[in-house]
């Protein structure tokens, strides 16, 4: 009898803290991803670009708002409109992939990379961008949104301890990517550039920095200078960055599940 009892006592226990973190992983959701392709093949343009399209949401209305935001996100036509009516324009080709690094209900996050060439360029520079959906309320989130950009955020990042996680692993920290690669140095200068983070101008231009999560941690990449990378990307513990989160975007709880405006 007392063996049937632990027993079901650790079951209670078990079941309480699955509970306790619902939504809590990338694999904890209920819709689908299929991927699609952006394609331009003429005389001006070989673009391809893959993106990921949810399905079976269960809601049609939000799951298309979803899919034209990651579509817009993804690959920004006007850009390309913008690219084709230059009186210079020339050959430019684009293959970009994706990767989906976070999952839920709640939250989705999606890593884009690959390279860019136009005719008569020097170099083809490695593309990276990031798209983070809330799913709940089908909009895209930019790092404004979910972190308090102040001094002591930033100094997280221009951190001599922090390193590089890609493209190049332990290579370079915050402090020589956000301090000595850059004519952009100051603190200051930091706040503005990850104000700036995630969103896309009018022209469909890209920012140069975005955020983006993991599983461990949350990442942020800037655009660097071609010989060091053209990006650099740093990770952070959840847990270090827990003062200058916005407690009240229900995406966090993904991550703490006390956080957000019922906890």
């Amino acid at each position: 009898m007392r063996k049937k009892f632990i027993l079901l006592v650790a079951l209670l226990l078990a079941i309480l803290s699955l509970a306790g973190n619902a939504n809590a992983g990338p694999s904890a959701s209920v819709y689908g991803i299929k991927t699609e392709t952006y394609t331009i093949d003429n005389a001006n343009f070989d673009i391809k670009i893959e993106y990921p399209q949810i399905a079976n949401l269960g809601d049609n209305e939000r799951q298309e708002r979803i899919n034209a935001l990651i579509l817009s996100g993804a690959a920004p036509e006007k850009f390309f409109r913008k690219l084709a009516s230059r009186d210079d324009a020339r050959h430019f080709s684009m293959h970009i992939g994706y990767q989906i690094t976070w999952q839920s209900d709640r939250l989705l996050s999606v890593r884009f990379t690959g390279y860019s060439y136009g005719k008569g360029a020097p170099y083809s520079p490695h593309e990276f961008y990031t798209l983070n959906i809330d799913m709940v309320k089908g909009r895209i989130l930019l790092l404004r949104d979910l972190v308090t950009i102040n001094e002591n955020f930033v100094e997280k990042f221009r951190a001599e301890g922090i390193k590089t996680v890609s493209p190049h692993p332990d290579r370079f920290s915050g402090a020589q990517v956000l301090v000595e690669f850059t004519q952009f140095n100051t603190i200051e200068d930091t706040i503005r550039r990850f104000n700036a983070a995630d969103e896309l101008s009018p022209e469909g231009y890209r920012p140069g920095t975005y955020c983006y999560f993991t599983p461990d941690a949350f990442g942020i990449s800037t655009s660097v200078a071609h010989a060091i990378g053209d990006h650099a990307n740093f990770e952070i513990k959840y847990e270090d960055i827990a003062e200058n989160i916005k407690a009240d975007n229900e995406v966090w709880r993904d991550f703490f599940p006390r956080a957000g405006k019922n906890p």
